[in-house]
């Protein structure tokens, strides 16, 4: 899945600024860098290099599924709206949109962040709309983009509990929230960027122009169409029409033994 160079090094890429956030929150409440440097770095603060980065992740997974919504022969559609759902989730996470969902549910303790409830119910709500689709992908392609949602979902939703239980108790301006903070971010990245990948996976495989049906079968002749024999060596189908574009002619010698030779059963030739 990592065998692109450019897949790597988006991975380096993220996995650094990853580490570069958790390194700003350990440099400022254990040893009082400016504030300046957890401001540009930490994964706790919006409007900076990580959520940026987060932020460009998602238009690039949804751009990545307009692609296959373009070359895809089934599912158009649904490629399409959740290419809709990537962008309106990267617009999110650069403008926060989903902190206004928190005056819909007033939560304390771990529901503390009052968007959760709201939130999960929108995830549950898009995730079942897509089941079917998501039944109808290649086997790969459904356990990826499966790792990816629990990835994305695990920090943003499910993360967002034990965070929200620490800053009831103890507050947002301390390192424990920090570090909570940062696992939830994290994983966010992770999901994005493991989806990313998977997608362009599927592109360089090229499946969308096929799209087939999860057990693999192929469209039989009575839909109209010939399973084409793709797996079959292009030398092996060159010597198949060189044999039949000889078949019926014979040269002189062949003329003259098949004049001379009787005719035998395939039967007894066999035995």
């Amino acid at each position: 899945m990592l065998a692109r160079p450019l897949d790597r090094a988006l991975v380096g890429v993220v996995a650094a600024v990853a580490l570069a956030g958790l390194v700003a929150e350990l440099g400022d409440f254990l040893l009082g860098w400016p504030p300046s440097v957890a401001l540009a770095l930490s994964l706790s603060y919006e409007h900076n290099l990580p959520s940026w980065l987060a932020s460009g992740l998602l238009l690039l997974a949804s751009a990545s599924l307009f692609v296959c919504a373009e070359r895809a022969r089934t599912d158009r559609p649904r490629w399409a709206a959740l290419g809709v759902v990537f962008a309106l989730a990267s617009l999110d996470e650069a403008v926060e949109l989903h902190e206004g969902l928190g005056a819909l549910h007033a939560g304390s303790g771990a529901l503390h962040f009052g968007w959760v409830i709201p939130g999960a119910a929108i995830a549950l709500t898009i995730g079942l709309s897509f089941l079917g689709f998501l039944r109808r992908l290649p086997r790969t392609d459904r356990r990826r983009f499966v790792i990816a949602a629990a990835l994305f979902l695990g920090g943003a939703l499910g993360m967002e509990l034990p965070l929200g239980l620490w800053t009831e108790t103890h507050g947002d301006q301390n390192l424990g929230y920090g570090v909570i903070d940062w696992i939830e971010e994290s994983l966010e990245l992770a999901g994005a960027t493991f989806f990313v990948v998977a997608l362009r996976a599927r592109l360089r495989r090229g499946d969308e122009v096929l799209d087939l049906p999860p057990n693999g079968s192929m469209p039989s002749d009575a839909d109209g169409l010939e399973a084409p024999s793709e797996r079959e060596p292009k030398r092996a189908r060159s010597r198949e029409t060189a044999h039949e574009s000889t078949v019926g002619v014979t040269t002189p010698n062949e003329t003259s033994a098949s004049e001379t030779t009787p005719s035998v059963p395939a039967s007894e030739a066999r035995s």
